[in-house]
């Protein structure tokens, strides 16, 4: 491989999953456009050893089938309905952890890159990729390898150095950075759709990264995430 495309060694991953056999390997394709999904799986059953064995439509459907159809590897879009993509990854890796998850998306922002291999992804990949690379990162995500498309590594490594240098404990070193400016206009008593609004983002999407934030927290509510961020120093209540 060239440029900045990682790969990292690591153990060969099992070679009879999904019910088509030791020469397959199996995909599950989740993405909300079904052109896209349609187009993706001629695109890859004309590649050899590989073998679509399910398609979803949103989050939800993915985690379904991910455990019904329990796939060698699972092709994540990060803009689907129902749980946020970077949640779907990590419930993925909760659900069917001998499983490999791909991020592919058009997001190429540090950020999201950041939450898809914070949550377990491994593999990144952008929509306008050429159909051999793709396929080049299925086959190494599946040998237990790790893969960025060329350009993306760059970006991770700039994540990780802004980690690095937050001060220790801070709020973003917990939350992205989405997620922290939600919690800023939960303590300000912000409705889900005034927050929204402030963002520029769906009231459906304040409640993905609200429900993330808790979790992050050990919080069940608004009202314990704020007072659990007003004790670690975070906010201040005027």
């Amino acid at each position: 491989m060239d440029g900045d495309a990682q790969m990292v060694a690591g153990p060969r991953a099992p070679a009879d999953g999904g019910g088509e056999g030791p020469d397959k390997i199996s995909i599950l394709i989740a993405d909300d456009h079904p052109l896209f999904r349609e187009g993706l799986r001629r695109a890859l059953d004309l590649a050899m050893g590989l073998a679509v064995v399910g398609e979803a439509p949103d989050g939800d459907a993915c985690l379904a089938a991910a455990q019904r159809l329990r796939p060698q590897v699972v092709l994540v879009d990060l803009s689907m309905p129902g749980p946020g993509g970077t949640e779907v990854v990590r419930r993925l890796k909760e659900v069917h952890p001998e499983g490999r998850v791909v991020v592919l998306t058009i997001h190429d922002g540090e950020q999201d890159l950041l939450d898809a291999v914070r949550a377990g992804a491994d593999g990144y990949i952008l929509k306008d990729v050429e159909p051999a690379e793709l396929v080049a990162a299925i086959r190494a995500c599946w040998r237990g390898e790790r893969y960025l498309q060329q350009g993306l590594g760059g970006k991770l490594m700039q994540g990780l150095e802004r980690i690095a240098t937050t001060i220790a404990g801070g709020p973003q070193t917990v939350l992205s950075d989405r997620e922290w400016a939600v919690l800023q206009l939960l303590a300000e008593g912000c409705s889900n759709r005034d927050i929204g609004a402030r963002l520029f983002i769906s009231e459906k999407t304040v409640k993905n990264h609200a429900s993330s934030l808790f979790r992050k927290l050990g919080a069940r509510d608004r009202t314990q995430a704020v007072v659990e961020a007003v004790k670690r120093g975070w906010i201040r209540l005027s």
